[in-house]
């Protein structure tokens, strides 16, 4: 008795071992992968900058750093009309530093695309000056958005080497006002709807982007990671990202830059490789809120004209949403030295099923855009059997989130109700507590703001252990004008952001 006793003892520890080490390794695979140093196609990225400074002079161009480093849109345009820079020393001393500090081996791997007309266009602007609202102004674009002479993958492996016929109507729109699009940025691949153990940043065609405040320790978040990043590190005056929900703002805020996401509808978003047409929408990545306010005005018809004012949140009512209590504690009490009147806000957003969006949408958007724009992979079913044909280089952290997608449950109506529902959830919270404007931490409920198209503004709030943080701006949708002006003006009294050492 006592040997079966001790048999069924041992029998039960084992089942219990197995059981446990089964149940930590599917804990293990829910879980985001480790961040690790890895760049890919970087001497194509310097091979296309070397091309273009021949015959610069390097040294002279590093001298004029004081004109160019971490300045404004206007600061810029200042140094470039009164004579202290030419516009092809400022291409040439954003060239110099994504290959000096972004593509060598400690840097963050931001940048995936360069435009090799870089420098022409630049040199262009030198013989015939024009007075367009972003004449010159190199700008970076997250690589989802459609170029005709640069790739456009959405980090996909499948997409590395595809160029669209067209832009977008966006790059078209930068185009029209003068800017230059200097190169493209990295992103968490397929906008991070790849895979939930994909670490954020990191993408088939282009590696690893790492934050500069603390690389392979602190996520750069996304999807937009690479425009984030390269505001932060200074590899161009403007960018651009995409959100669907929480990817402009939550890198914004993780790199202490500006992130902007205008309301739905706003801006087109035609000729960007899509998670789901409900809720996409593209947005600039800044240094300033003025600098996004600018950029925005010059990618859209829909233009913003405001009078920014430092003090515009004195005598407003400003909801903040509950999340952390040392961080909300911290805002409400800057806010009301600012004049502002403040409620601490809860906001139940538990009924809004943003997940059921994305998968009910993916197949059917991913689709129409690579049939739309004629790319080498023609479906979603395609992608993901190209992909399985080598996991090791086109899908290193898997695939769950497509292979999900194959086969969705459609329910469009239920999409349909809500976004109505998280309409009806902040405008409500907004008119009984008579509100002038929402704020919250970094990207704490940035899908009530994705699902009920409302505009958000993260402006940096310093570091917490020290890691930058954000206090993001929202309302209703359509009240961008709002936000960006009561945005402008924490940003103005505080002037937290931070610049990675």
């Amino acid at each position: 008795m006592k040997k079966i006793i001790l048999w069924i003892l041992g029998i039960t520890s084992l089942i219990v071992l197995i059981g446990g080490v089964g149940f930590y390794y599917y804990i293990q695979s829910l879980l985001q992968a480790k961040e690790e140093k890895i760049s890919y196609r970087n001497d194509k990225i310097i091979d296309a900058i070397d091309k273009q400074l021949v015959g610069i002079d390097i040294e002279l161009v590093k001298s004029k750093a004081s004109f160019i480093e971490q300045k404004s849109i206007e600061e810029i345009k200042d140094n470039l009309s009164s004579g202290n820079i030419s516009y092809q020393e400022l291409m040439a001393y954003y060239l110099i530093n994504i290959k000096e500090k972004d593509q060598n081996k400690d840097g963050n791997n931001s940048i995936s695309e360069i435009n090799e007309e870089a420098m022409e266009e630049a040199k262009a602007f030198d013989e015939n000056r024009d007075d367009r609202p972003l004449a010159g102004i190199p700008v970076l674009l997250k690589e989802n958005i459609n170029t005709n002479n640069m790739p456009t993958s959405a980090g996909s492996y499948a997409l590395k080497d595809f160029i669209p016929n067209k832009n977008a109507p966006v790059v078209d729109k930068l185009i029209e006002n003068g800017a230059i699009i200097l190169g493209k940025t990295n992103l968490s691949e397929m906008s991070y709807y790849m895979s939930q153990k994909n670490p954020s940043g990191y993408s088939s065609k282009k590696g690893q982007t790492t934050n500069p405040f603390n690389p392979l320790v602190l996520s750069p978040l996304g999807s937009s990671s690479g425009s984030a990043v390269a505001m932060a590190t200074d590899m161009a005056v403007s960018s651009l990202g995409t959100e669907t929900a929480g990817s402009i703002v939550a890198p914004a805020s993780i790199n202490s830059v500006v992130g902007y996401k205008p309301s739905r509808g706003n801006v087109s978003g035609e000729g960007v490789i899509p998670i789901t047409y409900s809720l996409d929408t593209v947005g600039p990545i800044t240094k300033t809120v003025e600098d996004a306010l600018l950029t925005y005005n010059a990618i859209t018809d829909k233009k913003i004209e405001i009078e920014l004012n430092k003090d515009a949140l004195k005598g407003k009512k400003v909801g903040v949403v509950k999340s952390d209590d040392a961080f909300d504690k911290a805002l409400t009490e800057k806010l009301r030295e600012f004049g502002a009147e403040v409620d601490i806000v809860e906001v139940d957003i538990s009924k809004i099923d943003l997940e059921f969006i994305l998968s009910n949408d993916f197949k059917k958007d991913l689709n129409h855009y690579l049939e739309t724009y004629n790319a080498p992979i023609k479906s979603l079913d395609e992608l993901v059997a190209f992909n399985k044909e080598d996991k090791e280089v086109r899908m290193k952290y898997g695939q769950t989130y497509l292979e999900n997608s194959l086969n969705p449950k459609r329910d469009d109506k239920r999409v349909e109700d809500i976004i109505n529902l998280s309409k009806d959830i902040l405008n409500k919270t907004i008119d009984d507590n008579k509100f002038d404007v929402l704020v919250f931490k970094d990207n704490n409920i940035a899908s009530l703001a994705a699902s009920a198209g409302a505009p958000e503004v993260s402006i940096p709030f310093g570091l917490i252990n020290n890691a930058p943080v954000g206090a993001t701006f929202f309302g209703k949708a359509g009240d961008d004008a709002n936000v960006l002006k009561l945005a402008y003006s924490f940003e103005q009294l505080t002037k937290l952001r931070q610049i990675p050492k």
